[in-house]
């Protein structure tokens, strides 16, 4: 617990994941594995799944971030995400909102039942998304 209380991201992050969004393109997404606020290199992955898809809504929520924001992490605190991040523990929720001074950190416990009320209390959804399509993404808590 202590070496999450303690991580810190980079001071120059926002330029580490620029270098990121600099690679060839085209390659197996296991190649883009890059690590940073993340436990396996899916921060690199996160980056090139959204280089592909070119997002319209650059909200991220990240359900559980800890102390470091999660996978959700690195895209509010490199390409300036508005960001939900919600940890069971109020202390992580503090340290990550601190790391984080453009999101939104939240200390709640989240159930199937608590995260539409959750996510509707942050912000209101954009039309394109449902809680349907919140919960095919996220599977069945």
């Amino acid at each position: 617990m202590a070496a999450r209380r303690a991580w810190q991201p980079p001071a120059d992050l926002a330029k580490v994941v620029e270098g990121w969004l600099q690679r060839e393109t085209g390659r197996p997404l296991a190649d883009y594995q890059a690590k940073m606020c993340s436990q396996h290199g899916e921060d690199g992955i996160t980056i090139e799944v959204f280089r592909r898809i070119c997002v319209e809504h650059r909200r991220a929520v990240e359900i559980g971030c800890g102390a470091n924001g999660g996978n959700a992490g690195i895209l509010v605190g490199a390409l300036g995400w508005e960001g939900l991040l919600v940890d069971g523990s109020a202390e992580l929720a503090r340290i990550c909102g601190t790391l984080y001074p453009g999101a939104t950190a939240v200390a709640a416990f989240v159930n199937r039942d608590a995260v539409g009320p959750l996510l509707a209390e942050s912000r209101p959804l954009p039309a394109c998304l449902s809680q349907r399509a919140l919960t095919v993404v996220h599977g069945t808590c």
